[in-house]
């Protein structure tokens, strides 16, 4: 998207003031200002919007009125905003409370909201054991007067018991998905932490798209700043490329959430930026170990839906392999999955001059981990054959036709085969289920 002449359109909807009447929508749109500060998330609770539209006509402004007390007038707002004709809906919700207010000489208008029905919608309902899941979702949805079902994920198997649901929907809804039910721009997504939008394609962040400055990490949550970008939705995957920072950054992600805010106006100059917030889980290649960005840290490691800090055992066995290649020049016949050794992903060690650090090791297991598991999956009792593995940024400039910035530098990367199985077929397999980066060479994989 070219990222010039920003433009928005605000849709207000008031509830008809007598039966039989169609409601009635007030739309404001540039050149008028609006400043709006928009949080979109996954984490279970309700999206909030905030919108201050200075200087409206008279009537407007005595339209765009509600008590936050009068819960059950029901007013809404929709909230469009891109560049030129380009437009997504980056918001949409039930009107909490809006007036107007005179400051200096202008007069703003201020609206605030929050998701369609979360907070008002109740369900009551009472399954049988065996009721599939999906069908339980799908009833409970239904409770909802505007929100429909979106995504579902891998939503499958049955209730254990009989289940009463008597509780707000949205409560009842993340009680039976284990709280992995957010909803927005009205539709409801159950999505599990290494899972992301099907129907929504990768997102890419680097400097030509408006990154700004270097992405900050803590812990399994990465956040960064673009210039505002309001086709990036919750849910989808993220993928980011940063300058200053690739080793610790350069992935992809998940966006577990949005923070638009900023000005758009015809009369004065600003800025709207985007801040997304990522978790980092199965779809970046070092998704097992977790670093936080900061040196006196340990590592992580994510495990389903939580994230943990390493036992001082695990730590020290990374630690303890590292020492062990200074000390001996060899790496130790180590077992890191059933079937892989450390002298298999570090075979060419003898030939280098460097030693890996710590984060390349860190690597080297989960890379190791995942192709384990892939196997066990779909070739169990295939001996796993590797011809390369990490390799140091001057050994690897030896290798004729390999990439300058090589993926085995990393220790991200391991060439290999499985005995007795055609290496196009597995290849065939692995685009299915790899979520990191693949290709297929003439030995291997």
């Amino acid at each position: 998207m070219n990222k010039w002449q920003r433009n928005y359109k605000l849709v207000y909807t008031l509830p008809p003031e007598e039966e039989g009447q169609q409601p009635e929508s007030i739309t404001i749109t540039y050149p008028l200002t609006c400043e709006f500060d928009i949080n979109r998330d996954t984490f279970s609770q309700s999206n909030r919007a905030t919108f201050r539209l200075y200087n409206l006509s008279l009537s407007n402004r005595n339209k765009i009125f509600q008590d936050i007390y009068n819960i059950y007038r029901y007013c809404f707002v929709d909230f469009y905003a891109g560049y030129g004709d380009n437009m997504p809906l980056i918001f949409t919700g039930k009107v909490m409370r809006a007036m107007s207010e005179r400051t200096g000489t202008d007069t703003i208008t201020t609206i605030e909201a929050m998701d369609n029905d979360i907070i008002q919608s109740y369900s009551s309902h009472t399954f049988e054991a065996g009721t599939p899941k999906k069908e339980v979702l799908n009833t409970l949805v239904s409770d909802f007067p505007n929100v429909k079902l979106g995504a579902t994920g891998n939503l499958d198997g049955n209730l254990a018991t009989n289940t009463i649901f008597d509780d707000l929907t949205f409560i009842c809804i993340n009680e039976l998905t284990g709280g992995h039910s957010y909803i927005d721009l009205n539709k409801l997504n159950t999505l599990q932490n290494n899972e992301v939008l099907a129907d929504v394609s990768i997102y890419k962040i680097d400097s030509s798209s408006g990154l700004l400055g270097t992405p900050r990490r803590q812990d399994a949550q990465v956040e960064m700043d673009v210039i505002f970008a309001p086709e990036i939705t919750v849910g989808q995957l993220i993928e980011v490329e940063s300058v200053t920072a690739p080793d610790q950054f350069n992935g992809q992600y998940k966006c577990n959430g949005i923070h638009h805010r900023g000005v758009i106006s015809g009369a004065i100059c600003g800025e709207v930026i985007t801040t997304v917030n990522l978790f980092v889980g199965a779809f970046l290649p070092n998704s097992n170990f977790v670093w936080s960005g900061v040196s006196n840290q340990p590592i992580s490691e994510v495990k389903g839906d939580k994230v943990q800090q390493l036992t001082k055992k695990e730590w020290n066995s990374l630690a303890g392999v590292r020492q062990y290649l200074i000390t001996n020049k060899k790496p130790p016949y180590q077992k890191i999955t059933k079937d892989i050794t450390w002298t298999d992903v570090l075979l060419n060690y003898s030939s280098q001059k460097d030693i890996p650090s710590l984060d390349v090791l860190a690597n080297l297991y989960t890379v190791s981990q995942s192709l384990q598991t892939f196997v066990d999956k779909f070739y169990p009792g295939s001996k796993i054959v590797i011809s390369s593995g990490w390799r140091s940024s001057s050994y690897n400039a030896q290798i004729a036709g390999s990439a300058k910035n090589s993926q085995h530098i990393k220790g991200k990367a391991l060439d290999f085969k499985l005995s007795g199985q055609p290496s196009y077929y597995v290849y065939k397999y692995i685009q299915k289920y790899w979520n990191g980066w693949y290709k297929l060479y003439d030995w291997g994989i």
